[in-house]
């Protein structure tokens, strides 16, 4: 297994601009990133305790929005890489994941995947978001894209 790691590093303009962030490299194709103020502060609704999903714009995108999330940098997940999210939610205090990769069908076929690799484990584990559910609403989009009105209506609606 490969050993952990934490680095600081910058964000480029446009997401946290020069705020520093913790990058954790799990392996060459696993990377959690987490500002430093997100480390201890507890998630704020039951769907956002710990989030899977494809890369680290998306991890970025939601820790602007106070959700912790992990990325696989593929949307395909290794067995490794799924036992990393596990211990990420529990370092959360949680043995909830949920999927949020990206809503295309790349990302739902990696994400039924995951279920399945996450519901074998007995973790408790919930698909956020898909071409279909919603009403179609979220189909094309990726996480890093959402905005606070798009998070309020996704819990609203689970």
């Amino acid at each position: 297994m490969t050993e952990e790691r934490l680095l600081t590093a910058s964000v480029p303009t446009g997401m946290l601009a020069n705020v520093p962030v913790f990058a954790t490299i799990f392996s060459p194709l696993t990377v959690k990133v987490i500002s430093p103020s997100r480390i201890k502060k507890p998630s704020s609704s039951r769907l956002w305790t710990c989030g899977g999903v494809e890369g680290f714009n998306d991890v970025i995108g939601l820790d602007n929005l106070c959700i912790p999330a992990l990325a696989i940098m593929s949307n395909r997940m290794t067995d490794a890489q799924g036992e990393k999210v596990i211990r990420f939610a529990q370092q959360l205090g949680t043995t909830r994941v949920n999927l949020m990769f990206d809503c295309d069908d790349p990302g739902t076929a990696g994400a039924k995947e995951a279920l399945w690799f996450f519901a074998e484990r007995n973790i408790t584990v919930r698909l956020v978001w898909s071409p279909t559910n919603h009403g179609g609403q979220y189909q094309g989009k990726q996480p890093e894209s959402l905005r606070q009105e798009d998070v309020d209506s996704l819990v609203l609606n689970s």
